[in-house]
Formats: C-alpha cells, sequence, structure tokens
C-alpha cells in the first residue's frame, strides 16, 4: 500500500508496519469504512464484485483466487499504454 500511495499517488488507508517487542512485524491499516457519526460506509471487494459468496465459492472464496487473474485483466488486450511501457500498472490505470 505504501508503494500505491508514493509511488502511484493512489489514495489508500492510512497505514504502518509496526514491530511486537519481540521483533515479529505486525500490518496495521486505519478504519475507512467507518462513518464519523457512527455507522459503515458500505463498501466492495473483488470477490464481492465478481459474485462470489460462501455458497458458491467455499469458505475460503475471497482468498481461493484471483479476480484479476481469472478475468484475465493482466493480458495485454487489457493493460493500457502505460502498463505496457512501463510493465506494471500506473496510477492513471486506477483512475
Amino acid at each position: 500500500m505504501q508503494i500505491a500511495k508514493q509511488i502511484y499517488g493512489i489514495y489508500t488507508a492510512e497505514n504502518a508496519l509496526i514491530f511486537f517487542k519481540d521483533g515479529s512485524p505486525a500490518y496495521i491499516t486505519k478504519r475507512f469504512d467507518v462513518k464519523k457519526e457512527g455507522g459503515k460506509w458500505g463498501k466492495e471487494d473483488f470477490a464481492t464484485l465478481s459474485g462470489k459468496t460462501n455458497v458458491n465459492a467455499g469458505v475460503y472464496f475471497k482468498y481461493s483466487s484471483s479476480f484479476a487473474l481469472d478475468k484475465g485483466l493482466f493480458l495485454d488486450d487489457f493493460k493500457s499504454d502505460n502498463y505496457k511501457k512501463f510493465q506494471h500498472p500506473s496510477k492513471y490505470d486506477f483512475c
């Protein structure tokens, strides 16, 4: 997420890598789905967008496949000119 924010200028949740006293790392993010006045903002992930649920895709449906790879979003036909030029997505691919 740091690369997405700092290199590509993509808005991300505030995040940090911290370390416990024993030296083990932990990745933390600030909640962005909670409204100041209470309640939550609606959000969707790629599992939701692809119509997957625990009923039709199993208990670990969010972690058993890649929506982008399943749909071929990284095939040359779907890559932007910037992606092809630099061999990775740019912030303009997400606007």
